[in-house]
């Protein structure tokens, strides 16, 4: 099973939660009909940013999903100084969408990302003989 890393999810989160209509407070996740459910049931259709990314770990078949949502949690608030929890309870689209262009735009011009994406192994030196 291949290994996801936090700023792969939050992508995933971001383009489910990229439509207004896909947006809830107050619930991790809601059917069609604003009713509350877990974000793991199939009828979910809207979502705040904890409930879409625990969505996206069950979606991918994630083993220990926990320490996924909780790094990516982690590398969202290291990146942007808010938290994903802190945009569930309130009618803050707007500010969560301005924290994900910082967060895409940290992306995009992250040297270290280009070189070796976070929580990968570090890679181990190979030595040749007579090199």
């Amino acid at each position: 099973m291949p290994q996801f890393i936090p700023h792969e999810l939050l992508a995933r989160v971001e383009s489910l939660l990229s439509d207004p209509f896909k947006w809830v407070t107050g619930v991790y996740a809601c059917d069609s009909g604003g009713n509350p459910c877990e974000p793991t049931n199939i009828t979910a259709a809207k979502f705040n940013p904890v409930g879409a990314l625990v969505r996206v770990t069950h979606d991918l078949g994630i083993p220990n999903p926990e320490e996924h949502i909780i790094q990516s949690s982690a590398y969202f608030e290291k990146v942007t100084g808010l938290t994903l929890a802190g945009f569930c309870d309130t009618e803050s689209r707007k500010q969560y969408l301005a924290a994900m262009d910082v967060f895409i735009k940290h992306l995009k011009t992250s040297k270290r990302l280009k070189k070796e994406p976070p929580n990968y192994p570090p890679r181990r030196a190979v030595y040749r003989k007579g090199k």
